[in-house]
């Protein structure tokens, strides 16, 4: 070969441009090996799936809030209408706007007005739990009372003829006139003890228990727990 044709050919290599149409080709049709397909997707963003938990802060009293606790998570309790929000409003700016939102005459107030308030709330909690368990208790009695009259087969103006006056003097006799006056406030009067022996023998037909045609109702010592789960289910029904 003589010396030009071989400075030719050295040019022509030189000059020679890639060719990227075939790799690009092969990249897009998924034909190149050395190419996976993880390479040709673009990265995913990371997504937080779980927000702070926030937790309740004594300053803000000043926009009216105390706090429930559930859960171990604090829940913002307005002392002025008792609203739960979620813990996510456990903010000064979300707890302000409830507080001029509902209640917009109380927006200028200081802080001892709203812990007066707080106060206030949480002595009529008090007295509203009291008052629950009072009356829990008397409605259990006046189930009792009515257990054992049905089963004495006796007239139903027996409780409060004869079983309240017997109780009012024993008690009074061995603890005291308090003690008599929670014995007065027991329901027994006659529609009273019928409406509770109807209840209870419902409550047994639905449990598939014996029951004689005249209502006479034949109670075995499991009877508290269905007294128990009447007296919950009635409270219930009056809590909605």
């Amino acid at each position: 070969m003589s010396y030009t044709s071989l400075l030719q050919t050295s040019l022509s290599n030189f000059f020679k441009q890639p060719s990227t149409s075939n790799s690009f080709s092969a990249i897009v049709n998924g034909s190149d090996s050395d190419v996976s397909e993880n390479e040709l997707r673009p990265p995913l963003k990371k997504v937080k799936l779980t927000s702070k938990i926030l937790n309740y802060d004594e300053r803000y009293v000043e926009y009216g809030f105390t706090y429930l606790r559930e859960n171990n998570i604090d829940l913002p309790q307005c002392i002025i209408c008792s609203m739960v929000l979620a813990n996510a409003s456990l903010k000064p700016n979300k707890l302000l706007r409830h507080l001029e939102t509902n209640h917009v005459h109380y927006k200028n107030r200081n802080k001892d007005f709203f812990l007066r308030k707080l106060h206030e709330f949480k002595e009529s909690k008090k007295i509203i739990k009291s008052f629950t368990t009072e009356d829990k208790k008397y409605l259990k009695c006046s189930y009792l009372a009515a257990m054992h009259i049905a089963k004495s087969k006796k007239a139903y103006t027996i409780g409060e003829k004869l079983l309240k006056p017997c109780m009012i003097d024993i008690f009074t006799e061995l603890f005291g006139s308090e003690y008599a006056t929670k014995i007065n406030s027991i329901p027994m009067s006659n529609d009273t003890i019928s409406r509770r022996i109807n209840i209870m023998a419902v409550n047994k037909s639905r449990n598939r228990l014996d029951i004689s045609p005249t209502m006479r109702i034949s109670l075995s010592k499991s009877i508290e727990p269905r007294i128990e789960k009447i007296i919950s289910n009635q409270q219930q029904q009056t809590s909605h």
